[in-house]
């Protein structure tokens, strides 16, 4: 008997294969863009900042007013190295 799939998770499925022995595969994605959301509150100012280590901080993209709505962007990791995004208050 074959491999049937049980679950798909984020990426990843889990599959039984004969003797019921689970497996997990991981589903390679290439990934050419990060996104970043979060929620705003109307008025506030905020600064989105990178980092390739968590540890140092960068500014990416800043003023960025919040309208009481989410506030989304999307930026290319094209020819980038893996890089992490933090969203905070800026504080004038």
């Amino acid at each position: 008997m074959g491999p049937t799939i049980e679950a798909v998770s984020d990426g990843f499925r889990v599959v039984s294969v004969a003797g019921g022995i689970p497996v997990i595969l991981l589903e390679a994605k290439v990934a050419t863009a990060i996104e970043s959301c979060c929620n705003s509150t109307l008025g506030k100012i905020y600064l989105i900042e990178e980092s390739t280590d968590l540890s140092v901080q960068a500014p990416k993209e800043g003023s960025l007013v919040g309208t009481g709505g989410e506030i989304a962007r999307l930026y290319s990791t094209r020819n980038a190295p893996e890089r992490f995004l933090r969203v905070s208050e800026e504080i004038p």
